[in-house]
């Protein structure tokens, strides 16, 4: 477990979803012709059509029997979230069996958080991808369903990126948390003291970034 924020990336093909808050188009299975797990190729993702003005934020949270931490992960998020035009928050599950997802997403997000469950297991990266479809934001960020951000992380990265319209994605810092829910460690003293890590750091935070949608 994590607490840091993962990944942005694009929205693309539509996918068939359980919320009715998200966008209905073709069944999953017609947007992974093959069976692999691994893609031999970067994924295929769309541009988003007809959906402006878009919120700023796409949080796409994976998820695949994680359920004893995915409580506390939605709450964090909800806790820091701004309204829904500013902020989709989007649960993809990849048919966990290790309890029932829907449930918790709905019985916490009252509404405010959708939810999409793969008809299989399609594994990681299938599921990121998928993740990557759905998302309608301007900057998309994968937080894993058992990681949380820290108080004030979403309006921080906002200030930053807005400082820096520049930006194609952000990186930032990363503690790692025991099941028990303790720190267990942070990172190098150097990437505390800043937003951004220095490149002899970059070891340390090789997959906690934002990406900027459009450059996807």
């Amino acid at each position: 477990m994590a607490l840091h924020p993962p990944s942005f990336g694009r929205r693309g093909t539509p996918f068939q979803t359980i919320n009715p808050s998200l966008p209905a188009a073709m069944h999953p299975d017609d947007c992974f012709p093959d069976s692999d797990r691994t893609p031999d190729a970067p994924p295929v993702i769309a541009p988003v059509m007809g959906l402006e003005p878009r919120p700023l934020w796409s949080v796409m949270i994976p998820a695949y029997n994680c359920l004893a931490y995915l409580r506390e992960a939605l709450e964090n998020v909800l806790d820091e979230a701004p309204g829904p035009a500013q902020m989709q928050i989007t649960v993809v599950d990849d048919a966990s069996t290790d309890g029932d997802v829907g449930a918790v997403v709905k019985a916490v997000g009252r509404g405010r958080v959708g939810y999409f469950r793969q008809p299989v297991n399609r594994g990681s990266l299938r599921n990121f991808e998928t993740c990557l479809n759905l998302a309608r934001g301007e900057w998309v960020h994968l937080l894993h369903g058992d990681d949380r951000v820290t108080p004030g992380f979403y309006a921080e990265i906002e200030m930053l990126l807005r400082r820096h319209p520049e930006a194609g994605a952000a990186f930032t810092n990363v503690t790692y948390i025991h099941p028990s829910g303790v720190d267990m460690f942070m990172p190098p003293p150097c990437c505390r003291r800043q937003a951004f890590c220095p490149i002899s750091c970059a070891g340390w935070l090789s997959d906690k970034l934002f990406s900027r949608r459009r450059w996807w």
